[in-house]
């Protein structure tokens, strides 16, 4: 029998599919180290801004995995790519405006998700507007998780089951605070407000 654990026999294994079929592992590659985190991010980010959407009913991570779109998807990369470039070319020139910047386009992965329709420079736009006169709050909000973060390391990683929901939840919250101000009541019949893709929301309390 072979013995699967040895890691010599593992990694001559790996160096004979890399030399056989080196674009089936390119793909491969690309697909686990890139698609696939990029894809846990959109679903769990979905899923987040589901259950802030729908406080008081149970959401299925499943019932919104199977209402995802690869178009939607596609364009969330696409968003997420050229912001990151922005920022990085921002940071080229001082650390501060690439700071700045970073914050300015907080907003740009829950956008692309609530409102996929908008193009990848209208969803930067939207979140500057949305951002604007925010950005030091966000910075503020931001380092108030850097114990949570640390106590992360500390527990090898058992605590992220808590902490990293619990801050994109944070960030969702914000989201909606800032698109959708708390003295307007998100869930009524505004017509101007499309939440239907988050599925039936919870009943309004007129008192």
């Amino acid at each position: 029998a072979i013995n699967t654990n040895n890691p010599l026999l593992i990694q001559d294994n790996l160096e004979f599919v890399m030399s056989t079929y080196p674009l089936r592992y390119s793909i491969f590659k690309t697909i686990f180290n890139v698609i696939l985190p990029f894809f846990i991010t959109y679903w769990s980010t979905n899923y987040y801004m589901h259950i802030h959407v729908n406080k008081g009913y149970k959401v299925s991570p499943f019932e919104v995995l199977r209402k995802l779109n690869l178009i939607n998807f596609l364009r969330y990369i696409a968003k997420i790519f050229v912001t990151n470039f922005f920022v990085i070319l921002w940071s080229l020139l001082l650390i501060i405006p690439g700071l700045i910047k970073a914050y300015s386009y907080y907003l740009v992965p829950f956008i692309a998700i609530d409102q996929p329709e908008l193009g990848i420079f209208e969803t930067i736009e939207e979140s500057q507007r949305l951002m604007n006169g925010n950005k030091m709050g966000a910075f503020v909000l931001t380092c108030s998780f850097i114990l949570w973060s640390i106590a992360v390391g500390f527990s090898f990683g058992l605590l992220s089951f808590y902490v990293y929901p619990y801050i994109a939840l944070t960030d969702i919250a914000l989201y909606f605070e800032l698109k959708y101000p708390s003295n307007k009541n998100i869930y009524n019949n505004d017509e101007s407000i499309d939440l239907s893709i988050y599925g039936p929301q919870p009943p309004i309390d007129n008192e």
